[in-house]
């Protein structure tokens, strides 16, 4: 019998939001109910009402934990002297966040749960999740690294490292992670050549 976690602690917390992101994964949206979610993560429903208010602020949160888990991955990259180097680091710390929290990742940028519309904190979330990518592309556009308008430069460079993310997580990149790993920079290479400027030496963080 799986013992119950009495404290209705941050850990707990935290614990019922991955627990809820893995179950979307393996079951859809059926799956996730407040009991499933309870049992999964070894305490009671009451603890989950008394968190999260129920299944609709238990998923708000997850979505925003994980845009949050997020942003302090790529926060935690240091900045350099070396704008484009410092992009292609946040290119590797965005892949790390999410090979970390497969799950989440996935319910972040995938499939949105039907019926289910974010409310402004998960959104405001999300927006600031990107930030460090932002931030990064204007220092490039600033020392002249990268050319053309800001909003079309971080849409596309999210939208591959999602496609190059989303690739890996579903093991088309194989099965190897040195040699996943070398695939993803090169490819980021091939669509960004401006980091060729560091000779792709930025480290993985």
């Amino acid at each position: 019998m799986v013992p119950r976690v009495k404290s209705h602690t941050e850990e707990l917390a935290a614990t019922l939001v991955d627990v809820t992101a893995r179950l979307l994964a393996e079951h859809g949206p059926a799956g996730v109910t407040t009991r499933a979610v309870a049992t999964a993560a070894g305490t009671s429903t009451t603890a989950v009402y008394s968190l999260y208010g129920g299944k609709g602020g238990l998923l708000q949160a997850v979505y925003v934990t994980g845009y949050g888990r997020l942003k302090a991955a790529l926060r935690q990259v240091p900045q350099s002297d070396r704008p484009i180097a410092d992009l292609l680091a946040l290119a590797h710390a965005y892949r790390t966040s999410a090979l970390n929290d497969p799950h989440l990742y996935e319910l972040l940028f995938g499939r949105r749960v039907l019926g289910f519309v974010l409310d402004e904190k998960a959104l405001a979330a999300a927006r600031q999740a990107q930030q460090p990518l932002r931030e990064a592309v204007r220092r490039c556009q600033e020392t002249k690294a990268l050319t053309g308008k800001e909003n079309d430069l971080v849409t596309g460079l999210w939208a591959a490292l999602h496609g190059l993310v989303s690739l890996e997580l579903h093991g088309w990149l194989g099965d190897d992670p040195h040699t996943c790993e070398q695939r993803f920079r090169a490819a980021l290479l091939v669509l960004c050549p401006e980091m060729q400027q560091d000779g792709g030496g930025a480290v993985s963080p």
